[in-house]
């Protein structure tokens, strides 16, 4: 946001309304910060943009402040300052406040130390620069420096000067008060302090040289000066300047006044050093105040810096003297100048020496002072055990001496000690320590009492913060209560509730559980004690609601409880607590207050399985619960693993959301500790376990990759594998392994113990049980600790067939499971480097190998995958794909299976609608619960699915459990239809107890389409508004479980259910919600030919593709309906089908209606816009079919030819361009340039674009044209002049020229103009990142090359994710760029590592090398498309990619001569003689051998055979190939190539 700069023209009473909103937002970004737990942790920049926007709100403010100021105002100039400032520190202390090892919290701190640094090093360019560049920006978190450049999210634009001064003000606060907050040493350094010790005098210095600045840099200075200390270099650095520069009068009374000079050292600061300074006539007086202040400050310096130690070693010496009194104490010399620590040291011997002898004097007086001394001595010096003796001594006398004011004076210099120092003592005096509190806490006077709990306090707050155990304290508190009389337990009560004052959460809910304990106490002085009647009054609740909020932690600890009875007696006074509040004679028992919390108390107890100190507690707490809650037989063990079962899935999911701090958050001891609950979950529920697999699975592969939980994370892991039987295990060993190896390197040495002790219990020990899936386990080659089991797995294979190895590794790269896939298309892609020979024999021929086929379809498939965390997977896609090639798609056979189902009878068949819900089940969402690692995803998936099998009247009683009546013969059948791994996924979910809790329905805008900005938004949002709207009974039922999952993650279940949804509506829902949804899809539409359109192009073709998806499936309905309703009517007449036909024919008008009612040209040309060519001629040609049928002449149809005519040349169809043409009458100049353009006549295209551009010479798309014409001629230097000639009239074209223009630059060689276009253009268009690849080749840069392939693959790559699985066609052109782009990569790395050498063996090693080279480019071309269109860029790009290699172009000559006939050959075929002509030049001018053959063919073609036939005679015989024979060629003498080409010539 923004802020209009001061201005005198402006009033700040005009933006009233900015500043309100601006003021609302500021509140709102105020609550966020300090409420939601993890709001800057998510992915992203929110934190420095946050931090950005308010530091520019200040400076505006600030400014504004200065220029006008509105009190009548609410919010005035002033207020917004403050309140922005405060806003400003909220979120730094939301960043800093949580500085642990966890990635999210790293990254936290990072940036919080990154704008703490960069405001300091702004501050300093600033105050360096002898003028301020006025309008200047501010830019942080990238290398923070003043500019001039165009603002951007994370810049401050400073109009004027005041803004300077604001952002210095701002920026000082910003820094100021972060230091003070409590962050943690991690990231605050010696780096970090550098810069800020000589900031006040860098702003000192420039503000010395600032020519018409003054208060506000004193300002400025001051606040800086009462943060920072000085340093003695910079001010005499200062006072220097001031020696050299003559000031104003002004401003060297504003120097004299300042705080600096207040400050500055005697020895720096002379009169000698202003005599300089220009201070008009009160020169004389100046300098007397100046010499007034010298003395002053020197004196003041002697007492604060010469003496300060001397100070505090005199009064300690005081102090130690009247300790030992009347002991005369001598100090040496040595003593006296000693360092602090050693003086220390001595103090505490000379302190022992004395507390050696009795006290000689015990009066009550000399006691008293004695505690009052050594109260103020143990403040200075680490002595607890030397004080804690001393006190012991003290109060050991006669009544008469040893008053309670002596008493309360001894406790209280106790708690002096403990707060003052960290325990770092014995366990001997810890002990003793607690001892002396515990019997001061039964002293006959209260004020006694109350001191000694303030110390007990004190203690219990370190050792919280310590994390040592507390436990036994209060077990001994406990005790001691049951034991002391009333007044004591008031008073004990009181320090409780002291000890309960602390931030860690264990002293916390140790001091609740006491406190709540004293509720059933009868005494009404303990009950006010224990404070809960008060707190209940307060909150106006019962007191019995303060329990029920927290009753899982409260029963949890009333169960672990040890002492003998003790959980009885709490269980009981719960019970009457709880009952105390109800009416009448209701009573309650424990068994009815568990059954609200169980789950939580069971999760609570669990937990601290975990914790090895705690385990047997609550072992024997889960005991008590089964025996409070179980059957009447007890049979410890199996009774257990009974009692748990029910609940695992719940306790579960409490566990997980504590790991997934879905409510609070959890430390990462905490978090290590619920994980080895896990396992002892597992381990108490035994084989049972595997019912919840799934959920252990998602939950481990969410936590191994966090670093701190790695190791806790694999040996839970290990433990869970190990409870399973080998059939269970079978579906989890790709996921198990996949995640192991994908996080390896991320291990510690434990960690990879674990996981290697897992993969070996998987491979060794039960690999034969595990059959067929134990080819699911990932590639571990890449790990040299695992090579002994890689062998083992290869040594199992050793028989298989490379298309065995090939199905293996494509069945795992379309897996669920993101790891997985991840790690199997990257074993893929090393496959396809290595059998190269395998895969060209693969993709050669007529009709390319299926196996080929089911490659491509498969990186397809997975370069169409949605979701989080997707791009590593599709940019390994877009490699395989590269390797693979861009294969003829005449000859490659893409099956993409449909796995979608059409309802016929619109949910009111129920068969068929349990039918429906199964499909549901089977092929969607099993498969993503599976894989999925986010947990709360899972949980919605797991509530779908529990509402389907609802649907579907599968209950528990299937598999022999539950109370339910038995299930019928059909559900069984259906039950058992199911996958094998589709039951075991289903098993815990058939008692599961997921509820969903729904929002409020809100009103939505329609369309929906133009209010969203991204595709997932809006068909997210469509799709939970069209399932509220859902028609029929069975049609909601089924639907609404799936808000949560649709609102959740990716789009793929609101993809999939969509057109179900909307063909329900269209046939049997509201007319109005019919209605909606066609101008939704209508809205789509238009937005595609929309030229102003503001949407981004994924959004527009992503949803333009859900759109032609919907009709689709609507029209295959409508299909499958009309041949139904057919047969039927012909194969019977009985009225109860004419019936059925009746309602089904008018549910088909209805749908058919509504689709007819879309405008086919719209449908079309929306299809033409997304390159949907199909889809747009069938549309095109059912508008021509009607129009025709209306009137044959109808004046329309002409141009509908045409644009039949421009898709047939789209689609490379020159018969269908051909046939076309004989119905267009008059052919328009576009016309001809396509059938131009189709039959390789560049030429004349190119005279006809030149004829367009006369008549619209500011037509972008005309140059284009003409353009592509030069390209396709290979005139690159007229095509390169003629872009510079355009862009200098049109400067805006230079983004849509950028291809071109870079491209005629790297064909002729202008590097540096590709360099300078690269640097300029923010396009990333295909043309431009591989002209930054070509860049990176030519400067042999590994690091850039690598960063660059990384971007061109994605940038090349999206138009394949866009076309979806079925658009291999659509997307060929992608396809062919990274075809080139591995090519690239292919021969830079072979030139790269050819021996430079010229012996003999180097050559012949460099000669296999290029022959080796050649062979693969070869086979590589030969697979592509055959057309000119597709394989002159190719052989092209070859030709850039050899110019660019440092190796002796004549070693290349041969590769560069066969690129240009290459080319001279396809051009010939093409019939596009210009082109062929201009390639033949070219291989003639490389001296090419037998290039003599493509000549005579093209002279042949161009219709001149006599003079092909001489010309190739001329040839033959200046080579001697005609001397000696005529028609006999000598096949024995030549070299191979030489005697083939003989053969050929002689045919030819």
């Amino acid at each position: 946001m923004v802020f209009p700069p001061a201005s005198e023209t402006l009033s700040w009473k005009a933006f009233a309304r900015k500043v309100e909103m601006v003021g609302k937002w500021l509140e709102l970004i105020e609550r966020a910060s300090g409420r939601i737990v993890g709001l800057y942790s998510e992915p992203g920049n929110l934190a420095e943009e946050v931090l950005t926007k308010l530091l520019g709100l200040s400076c505006a403010f600030w400014a504004w402040d200065d220029h006008e100021t509105r009190d009548d105002a609410t919010y005035t100039p002033f207020y917004m300052r403050e309140k922005t400032l405060k806003v400003m520190l909220t979120v730094v202390l939301a960043l800093g406040d949580n500085v642990t090892t966890a990635p999210s919290d790293r990254r936290l701190w990072q940036t919080l130390r990154m704008f703490l640094v960069e405001c300091l090093d702004i501050v300093r360019d600033f105050a360096s620069s002898p003028t301020p560049l006025i309008p200047s920006s501010v830019k942080l978190f990238k290398d923070a420096s003043l500019s001039q450049s165009v603002v951007t999210p994370f810049e401050i634009k400073l109009h004027s000067s005041p803004y300077f001064d604001a952002f210095l003000l701002s920026g000082i606060e910003a820094v100021s008060q972060a230091l003070c907050l409590p962050i943690r040493s991690k990231w605050l350094h010696t780096g970090f302090c550098g810069p800020l010790k000589a900031l006040p005098y860098r702003l000192l210095r420039y503000h010395l040289r600032s020519p018409d600045l003054g208060e506000t840099e004193l300002n400025v200075i001051n606040e800086v000066q009462a943060v920072i200390p000085a340093f003695r270099t910079d001010i005499v650095s200062a006072l220097e300047m001031i020696r050299l520069e003559r000031l104003e009068e002004k401003k060297a009374r504003n120097l004299v006044r300042s705080k600096t000079m207040a400050n500055t050292p005697e020895d720096c600061f002379t009169t000698e050093a202003v005599t300089a300074l220009n201070l008009g006539p009160r020169h004389n007086d100046v300098l007397a105040k100046l010499e007034k202040r010298r003395n002053s400050i020197a004196t003041t310096n002697v007492d604060d810096k010469a003496n300060r130690s001397m100070i505090w070693m005199q009064k300690v010496r005081d102090l130690v003297q009247d300790l030992c009194f009347p002991d005369q104490l001598l100090w040496s010399d040595d003593e006296y100048s000693a360092p602090d620590d050693q003086f220390t040291s001595l103090v505490l011997h000379r302190l022992r020496e004395c507390s050696q002898r009795p006290l000689l004097q015990t009066d009550s007086p000399v006691r008293v002072s004695y505690a009052k001394k050594l109260a103020t001595l143990v403040q200075s010096l680490p002595m607890l055990s030397f004080a804690l003796d001393r006190i012991m001594r003290l109060i050991h006398g006669p009544d008469n001496e040893v008053t309670s004011e002596l008493r309360r004076l001894a406790f209280a210099a106790l708690t002096r000690v403990i707060r003052h120092h960290s325990i770092k003592e014995d366990r001997e005096t810890i002990d003793g320590t607690f001892d002396f509190i515990f019997h001061g806490l039964t002293d006959r006077e209260r004020s006694v009492r109350l001191g000694a709990g303030n110390a007990l306090a004190a203690l219990l707050h370190i050792m919280g913060a310590n994390r040592l155990n507390i436990e036994s304290i209060f077990d001994r508190l406990y005790r001691l209560f049951d034991a002391v009389k009333i007044p004591v337990k008031e008073s004990l009560i009181i320090s409780v509730g002291q000890v309960g004052k602390s931030p860690e959460m264990e002293v916390v809910g140790q001091s609740l559980c006491f406190l709540l304990a004293q509720l059933d106490n009868q005494n009404p002085v303990l009950k006010g004690s224990a404070y809960m009647k008060s707190i209940a009054r307060v909150l106006e609740v019962p007191v019995s609601a303060l329990y029920l909020q927290e009753a899982p932690q409260i029963l949890a600890h009333v169960f672990q409880l040890q002492g003998p009875g003790q959980t009885r007696k709490a269980v009981e006074f719960i019970e009457r607590m709880v009952a105390a509040d109800l009416p009448g004679s209701i009573t309650v028992t424990i068994q009815d207050l568990l059954k609200s919390s169980q789950v939580q108390t069971l999760a609570e107890i669990i937990i601290e399985l975990g914790n090895a100190h705690k385990a047997h507690a609550a072992l024997a707490a889960l005991n008590k619960m089964q025996q409070l809650l179980g059957p009447a037989k007890q049979n410890r063990s199996q009774d257990l693993a009974n009692f748990l079962k029910p609940h695992t899935l719940g306790v579960f999911s409490q566990l997980s959301d504590f790991l997934q701090e879905v409510k609070v958050k959890v430390s990462i001891e905490r978090k290590q500790t619920i994980l080895r609950s896990m396992g002892a979950l597992a381990r108490h529920v035994g084989r049972a376990i595997s019912d919840y697999a799934p959920q252990y699975m998602s939950t481990f592969q969410t936590m191994v990759i966090v670093e701190e939980l790695s190791e806790v994370t694999l040996e839970t892991w290990h433990i869970f594998l190990t409870m399973l039987e080998p059939d269970e295990i079978k579906p989890y060993v790709g996921p198990t392994t996949a995640a192991f190896i994908f996080s390896w390197r991320t291990f510690n040495t434990n960690a990879r113990s674990f996981a290697l002790r897992s993969l070996e219990y998987l491979i060794l020990e039960i690999g034969k049980q595990l059959d067929k899936n134990l080819n699911d386990v990932v590639d571990l080659s890449p790990i040299p600790e695992l090579t002994h089991l890689h062998k083992r797995l290869k040594d199992l294979r050793r028989h298989w067939t490379p298309e065995e190895h090939i199905g293996r590794i494509l069945s795992h790269c379309i897996s669920d499971n993101l790891t997985v896939a991840v790690l199997s298309i990257d074993e893929l892609k090393r496959f396809l480097a290595t059998e190269t020979q395998l895969i060209h024999q693969f993709a050669s021929g007529d009709v390319f190998d299926p196996t080929v086929g089911q490659i491509m379809t498969t990186l397809i498939a997975v370069s169409c995958r949605d979701g989080d965390g997707t791009e590593p997977l599709r940019l390994l896609a877009f490699e395989c794909i590269g390797i693979l090639g861009a294969l003829d798609p005449d000859r490659l056979e893409i099956n993409v299976q449909d796995p979608s189902m059409i309802v016929l009878n619109n949910f009111m068949d129920e068969e068929e609608a349990i039918l429906f819900a199964m499909h549901l089940i089977r092929d969607l969402l099993v498969g993503v619960f599976r894989a999925t690692n986010d947990v709360v995803y899972q949980r919605y998936l797991g509530f779908t699915l529990q509402e389907l099998l609802r649907v579907c009247h599968f209950t528990p009683s299937l598999i022999g459990s539950g109370n339910g009546a038995p299930p019928s013969t059909k559900v069984r059948n259906r039950w058992k239809s199911l996958p094998k791994h589709v039951v075991e996924t289903l098993i815990s979910l058939l008692d599961s107890k997921y509820s969903f809790h729904p929002s409020p329905v809100v009103q939505t805008e329609h369309p929906i389409y133009p209010t969203q900005s991204t595709y997932r938004e809006w068909i997210q949002i469509w799709t939970c508004h069209l399932i509220d709207k859902a028609s029929g009974p069975t049609a909601r039922n089924i639907f609404a479980s799936f808000p949560p999952t649709v609102r959740n993650k990716d789009v793929v279940v609101a993809y999939h259910i969509l057109p179900h949804l909307v063909l329900n509506i269209l046939i049997s829902g509201h007319d109005d919600d019919a209605e909606a949804i066609r101008i939704e899809l209508k809205n789509v539409l238009e937005d595609q030919i929309n030229p102003d359109s503001s949407s981004t192009p994924d959004k527009k073709l992503l949803s333009a593709q859900a759109v032609f998806m919907i009709m689709d499936h609507i029209n295959k309905w409508v299909r499958i309906v009309r041949q139904n309703i057919g047969k039927r009517k012909s194969e019977s007449k009985r009225a109860r089908d004419n019936q059925i036909d009746s309602k089904m024919e008018e549910q088909l008008l209805r749908v058919d209606s509504i689709l007819s009612s879309i405008d086919q040209i719209l449908i079309a040309r929306a299809a033409f816009e997304c390159k949907a060519y199909a889809r747009s001629l069938m549309s095109f040609e059912r508008q021509i079919v009607a129009l025709h049928e209306q009137s044959p002449n109808n004046k329309d149809l002409p141009g509908y030819y045409e644009r039949l005519h421009e898709i047939y040349s789209h689609l490379d169809e020159p018969d269908g361009m051909e046939g076309v043409s004989t119905l267009i009458l008059s052919p328009s100049l576009e016309h001809q340039i396509r059938q131009h353009e189709s039959t390789g006549r560049w030429t004349s295209a190119q005279s006809c674009w030149e004829v367009r551009l006369q008549q619209s010479p500011d037509n972008v798309d005309f140059h284009i044209g003409l353009l592509r014409c030069l390209r396709n001629l290979g005139h690159y230097d007229t095509l390169r002049t003629h872009v510079k000639g355009v862009l200098i009239r049109h400067p805006e074209w230079e983004v849509a020229l950028a291809g071109f223009h870079v491209e005629s630059a790297w064909m002729v060689g202008a590097w540096g103009e590709v360099q300078e276009m690269v640097e300029r253009t923010s396009a990333q268009s295909s043309s431009i990142v591989m002209a930054r690849l070509l860049l990176a080749m030519r400067a042999d840069d590994s690091e850039e090359i690598t960063k660059s392939i990384s971007v061109a693959r994605s940038v090349m790559g999206a138009p394949i994710t866009a076309a979806g699985i079925r658009g291999y066609r659509r997307s060929y052109e992608a396809i062919l760029d990274l075809h080139l782009m591995h090519e690239l990569e292919t021969i830079q790395d072979v030139l790269t590592h050819l021996p430079s050498s010229s012996q003999e063996q180097s050559q012949n090693h460099r000669r296999r090398a290029l022959v080796s080279l050649s062979e693969k480019l070869a086979a590589r071309f030969e697979s592509t498309l055959p057309t000119f269109r597709t394989r002159e860029p190719i052989l092209s790009l070859r030709r850039t990619a050899f110019s660019l290699s440092s190796v002796p172009r004549q070693t290349l000559a041969c590769e560069h001569g066969r690129s240009w006939l290459t080319s001279a050959a396809i051009a010939r075929k093409a019939g596009h003689w210009q082109t062929a002509y201009s390639a033949m030049l070219q291989a003639t001018q490389n001296k090419t051998k037998f290039s003599f053959f493509e000549s005579a063919k093209l002279i042949k073609a161009l219709g001149e055979p006599l003079r092909a036939l001489t010309e190739l005679e001329n040839s033959m015989r200046s080579l001697g190939m005609l001397e000696g024979s005529s028609n006999v060629v000598d096949l024995t003498q030549d070299e191979d190539e030489i005697r083939s080409m003989k053969a050929k010539a002689i045919q030819l």
